[in-house]
């Protein structure tokens, strides 16, 4: 993750409306963050820490969600068009 992102990434953030179009935020630990209405358009999300996270209309069309920890994201309305899920954790093991 690139320096200027990483400052502004960490639990609880509010990113309500960023454009984070292609940014990788692989293992980013994302808990509880508010990305309603986010672009995260083809963003590389592998292995994210999402639990909690607030995703409400968010755009992860193309995003990279593999083994993405997602448990009580709330996904409502978002757009996943394309977005790979091919091996993600909805719960805890």
């Amino acid at each position: 993750m690139n320096p200027e992102l990483e400052a502004l990434i960490h639990p609880g953030a509010d990113l309500e409306d960023a454009d984070l179009e292609s940014a990788d935020l692989r293992s980013a630990n994302l808990h509880e963050v508010n990305l309603k209405d986010s672009n995260l358009h083809s963003a590389n999300l592998r292995e994210a820490e999402l639990a909690g996270a607030n995703l409400k209309n968010a755009n992860l069309e193309e995003a990279n969600l593999f083994s993405a920890f997602l448990c009580r994201a709330d996904l409502r309305g978002a757009n996943l068009q394309h977005a790979d899920f091919f091996k993600f954790y909805s719960a805890s093991p």
